[in-house]
């Protein structure tokens, strides 16, 4: 499926792209806080975390363990 278009983020450099589940994408911000701060977001926008349903919730969470 890829990054929606209409995300806040789009496009993303492949370069800064770190790794991707089917519903979800890993990449280095731009104005990190610190050495290898990464966002890891869905990929179509959402308000909030709690609008996604509990097993996408569980892709994001398990892709943010793994770029850890």
């Amino acid at each position: 499926m890829g990054l929606a278009e209409d995300s806040p983020f789009y496009p993303i450099p492949a370069d800064r792209i770190i790794m991707e589940s089917p519903n979800c994408l890993a990449f280095y911000d731009l104005y990190p806080l610190g050495e290898g701060h990464a966002l890891v977001i869905p990929h179509r926008p959402v308000l909030s975390l709690y609008e996604l349903d509990e097993q996408l919730q569980a892709e994001l969470w398990d892709l943010v363990r793994r770029v850890r």
